[in-house]
């Protein structure tokens, strides 16, 4: 029988874990939801569909070439250490965004995501690290954030996609 305390850190490791891969993949439901029309503002003619998918498809090959980079950082200086790296490190590229082009706003997505490709395998980490003795348990459950965060950010990209797009005439 466990203790109070116990499962107290085991609903906050699992809370934690499914929360922070529920924010890494929400921004792929809404991209998912907007597709048609991301296709329209960025990749006008025959072949914007292409275009659009092989955005998609590039944040994918992202996300293991980040693991393969800050994994072993992380084994140095710890997960909790990569996760806060990984929260702070986008932000000056993020702040960067509004102001770039079309050009270099790819540039900046491709940092961001090599840096945030490094919070969901730091998360998994870290919360087996805080409770050792259910490590299966928050393995498997720490995906259930990444479901919830698709579903709810399709559902929120389509409720979204009839607004018009805010300085078009910037595309």
């Amino acid at each position: 029988p466990e203790s109070r305390e116990g499962k107290a850190l085991l609903r906050k490791a699992i809370g934690a874990s499914a929360i922070g891969n529920a924010t890494e993949w929400y921004d792929y439901g809404v991209y998912a939801a907007t597709a048609t029309y991301l296709t329209q503002a960025f990749f006008p003619g025959s072949l914007g569909s292409i275009g659009t998918m092989l955005g998609f498809a590039i944040s994918f090959v992202l996300r293991p070439l980040g693991g393969m980079i800050w994994g072993p950082i992380g084994d140095r200086i710890g997960a909790k250490a990569v996760i806060w790296v990984s929260i702070l490190g986008v932000l000056p590229f993020t702040l960067m965004l509004p102001y770039a082009d079309l050009f270099w706003t790819a540039v900046l997505t491709v940092i961001i995501g090599i840096v945030l490709a490094s919070a969901f395998p730091a998360i998994v980490v870290f919360a087996q690290e805080l409770v050792p003795g259910r490590v299966g348990l928050i393995h498997a459950l720490t995906p259930a954030g990444g479901v919830a965060s698709a579903i709810f950010s399709f559902v929120n990209g389509i409720l979204l996609r009839p607004l018009p797009y805010p300085d078009s005439e910037r595309i």
